[in-house]
């Protein structure tokens, strides 16, 4: 698994094998050629948008997200923001990048490795993209591929710079939290479950699946919400039309305050797999699936590596970072093959294994 920017662009691209997973849109995109094809009603939302992601790319190369549509701009793939934004007595719409944005301030850590590939990001909320108020640190961390899909990690921290601010959705009611603007989808299939407050532990996941981008293949979406999350299950609110399906956050009615000494959290895992939901043999045990914890990043450092290599960790970090990520790659069934077992005549693996070496470095390449 690799995590990279692009020289040219300033985008982050994480991959496996050469094969693309996903694009963090760190440096702001401009909506240049795509003006001309904009509503007049709808141009002042056509403005240059950062943080976010796209393209998702499903099992089979197709992209799964959306970005700068005719109807709605401002929807641009996978993007953490809120309609309502209240800062100062006043009102902003990060959601519809209006008055309040998300821009990059430089600090940005890549990992790569054989487990997964990750970014973690500083953003900084600026009102009339002037003003700091509000730090984001956001970690995006994708695993590598089995043969039932691929998981994607989540974890935002937002904390508040200069007095407190207050986030809701649109009329305290509708959406707004974790946005999810998918692409065409043909046979389009959503599916919502949350469970009762009775169950425990209580498992809160949706999936909109179908035919991607004229993908002749269906995939699918699956997105769980972390029972750590404040309010948690959040509401799912689901625009078929728009192949647009979210748990919202903060809860109905009411608005959310982040301050500088109560940050506000939030943890989300993404499922890409094939098929449908239930045509995939262990997408239907999804809601009694026990993930495993994500576990909130701390503080960013005050300052990164040029070339964007991995901060040092110490030996107790190192166990507790792989060992989480063991935790994430045995929670998700694998189908093995037989000729992995050693069965009908082939070599099991164990027995293949002739030389181990451990800390050879340049030395003894050519035994």
């Amino acid at each position: 698994m690799r995590a990279r920017r692009d020289p040219a662009s300033g985008q982050i691209e994480l991959s496996e094998n050469d094969t693309p997973v996903l694009q963090y849109n760190y440096a702001p995109v401009q909506p240049g050629l795509v003006l001309a094809s904009i509503a007049e009603p709808n141009l002042k939302y056509a403005v240059a948008r950062s943080d976010y992601i796209h393209p998702l790319y499903g099992p089979h190369g197709e992209s799964l997200t959306k970005d700068w549509s005719k109807d709605h701009p401002h929807h641009r793939g996978i993007y953490w923001a809120w309609p309502e934004v209240d800062w100062r007595g006043q009102r902003g719409d990060l959601h519809a990048l209006q008055k309040v944005f998300a821009r990059p301030t430089g600090k940005c850590d890549l990992i790569s490795g054989p487990v997964f590939a990750q970014v973690q990001a500083e953003n900084l909320w600026q009102w009339e993209d002037r003003e700091p108020m509000v730090r984001e640190l956001g970690t995006i961390r994708a695993f590598r591929s089995t043969g039932t899909g691929r998981t994607i990690d989540l974890i935002f921290r937002f904390e508040a710079l200069a007095g407190p601010v207050l986030v809701a959705r649109r009329g305290a009611a509708h959406y707004g939290g974790l946005n999810l603007r998918l692409n065409e989808v043909r046979g389009q299939q959503i599916t919502k479950h949350t469970d009762p407050e009775s169950v425990n532990p209580r498992k809160a996941w949706s999936d909109l699946s179908g035919r991607f981008g004229g993908a002749s293949q269906p995939a699918g979406v699956t997105v769980i919400q972390h029972a750590g999350n404040p309010a948690y299950p959040g509401d799912w609110i689901e625009y078929p039309e728009l192949n647009w399906l979210q748990p919202t956050f903060p809860a109905a009615g009411t608005r959310y305050e982040i301050t500088a000494d109560k940050p506000l959290v939030l943890r989300f895992r993404l499922l890409i797999h094939p098929a449908h939901p239930f045509q995939n043999p262990w997408l239907p045990l999804i809601g009694r699936l026990r993930t495993p914890p994500i576990q909130p990043s701390g503080n960013i450092q005050e300052s990164f590596m040029n070339n964007h290599t991995p901060t040092p960790l110490t030996r107790r970090e190192f166990l507790k970072t792989t060992g989480a990520a063991a935790t994430a790659a045995l929670a998700i069934p694998a189908i093995v093959p037989g000729s992995a077992l050693g069965k009908n005549g082939a070599t099991a693996p164990s027995e293949r294994i002739n030389l181990g070496i451990i800390g050879c470095g340049g030395m003894a390449l050519r035994i």
